[in-house]
């Protein structure tokens, strides 16, 4: 079978006909991409259309989460890898978007974006592209002294479970999403995090030791993702203080790609260059 990617909407948040079809577009697109790329498997989403105005964001992605021995996954990850069957008709992914947001609609050939706006379209499939593994899972520990930098931070699922909360109505998160006794660190970090290469100028920053971990996220341009398709020959990983969990070591920056830590004042027709080589690095 080919991708197929099958939306949902919950029936107390349910989107408008108009978000609906920005939503649908966004799903064609990477069914369409990922196809191309000869996978094969469903992809499930739910999508809620709630106010989001307390949490400080205008969407959000809330993959399902499965662990191995030396990696953590998203669910189409564990698909991908054949850890989960590809016709598993289990929620994989819950997409959020904000009702408050002013969202401009529309999809190619005629879509204008102007400074402080956001496209729909193109930030449900930036959403999807963190379901399909564009993610750190990282953190920094505030509590202990000196701060350490964490992988594949476990807290992270009890933050989201409060962000949710203060979302109107309350998303409700599948209760298969999350392993019951979830494990944190660089040993099993994400696929995505494992492409992070540390650099930091004097100083020679060691991968999983608490204390460089905790300087790489917090300092600005001191993780990067080396590819030789990539504009210089790397990405840039969003870093630098005040660490934002959900934000910071999960998206890039330096340049108007889809998978900057907004999009606002940006439209993308479908993935771009970046987002699928940084893909197809972790296995797409």
């Amino acid at each position: 079978m080919p991708v197929t990617i099958n939306p949902t909407y919950a029936a107390i948040a349910v989107p408008t006909v108009q978000q609906q079809a920005d939503i649908q577009y966004a799903c064609t697109q990477w069914a369409q991409t990922l196809t191309a790329r000869h996978h094969n498997m469903a992809i499930n989403i739910e999508f809620w259309a709630v106010d989001m105005t307390a949490t400080g964001l205008n969407a959000m992605c809330i993959p399902g989460i499965l662990q191995t021995t030396n990696s953590t996954l998203t669910r189409p990850q564990a698909k991908l890898a054949t850890l989960i069957a590809g016709a598993d008709p289990a929620i994989d992914l819950v997409v959020v978007m904000d009702t408050m947001t002013p969202w401009v609609f529309g999809t190619p050939p005629a879509v204008a974006i102007g400074p402080g706006q956001y496209s729909l379209a193109t930030t449900m499939i930036h959403e999807l592209c963190h379901g399909l593994g564009f993610i750190g899972l990282c953190n920094v520990d505030n509590i202990v002294v000196p701060h350490i930098g964490i992988y594949t931070d476990a807290n992270l699922i009890a933050r989201l479970n409060v962000i949710v909360g203060f979302m109107n109505p309350p998303v409700i998160v599948p209760a298969h999403f999350f392993p019951p006794a979830p494990v944190s660190g660089v040993a099993v970090a994400t696929p995505f995090a494992v492409l992070g290469q540390y650099v930091s100028p004097g100083n020679v920053l060691v991968k999983g030791f608490g204390a460089d971990d905790y300087v790489a996220f917090m300092a600005a341009n001191d993780i990067f993702i080396a590819s030789a398709a990539a504009p210089g020959g790397f990405y840039t990983l969003l870093t630098g203080a005040p660490f934002q969990p959900f934000t910071s070591c999960d998206h890039i920056t330096g340049g108007p790609y889809l998978m900057n830590g907004s999009t606002v004042g940006q439209y993308h027709a479908g993935p771009d260059a970046a987002s699928l080589d940084i893909l197809s690095l972790i296995g797409w």
